[in-house]
């Protein structure tokens, strides 16, 4: 039976199938210094444009969801709210129906 071992990775790294980058439609090998510095700036421009852009996005999310958690949170005390009150008029409801059922007597004849 052959022995399973663990393979041997080679020294050598694999080039990627990707050749150079294209920017504005110039190669960045191709491009000068200045060039690619310009480009970094871009870049670094836009990165920071997308940050702000994210944190924006997250502190919107954020009011969302603590408007979500509030409303919540008053809709659960009205439910509580109603419950109590339904609970009152059944209890005053019953309080009542005790009150009359010893008064009730026999209707009175007139003569």
């Amino acid at each position: 039976m052959a022995k399973k071992g663990k393979k041997k990775k080679s020294g050598k790294k694999r080039k990627s199938a990707k050749g150079p980058a294209i920017i504005d439609g110039i190669s960045t090998e191709e491009m000068s210094k200045e060039q690619l510095e310009q480009h970094i700036h871009r870049l670094r421009e836009e990165m920071e444009r997308e940050r702000e852009e994210r944190n924006y996005f997250q502190l919107e999310r954020d009011k969302i969801n603590t408007f979500w958690e509030i409303t919540k949170r008053q809709l659960d005390e009205g439910k509580a709210l109603l419950r109590n009150k339904d609970r009152e008029m059944e209890d005053m409801e019953g309080i009542q129906a005790e009150g009359e059922a010893p008064s009730v007597r026999a209707p009175e004849q007139h003569h």
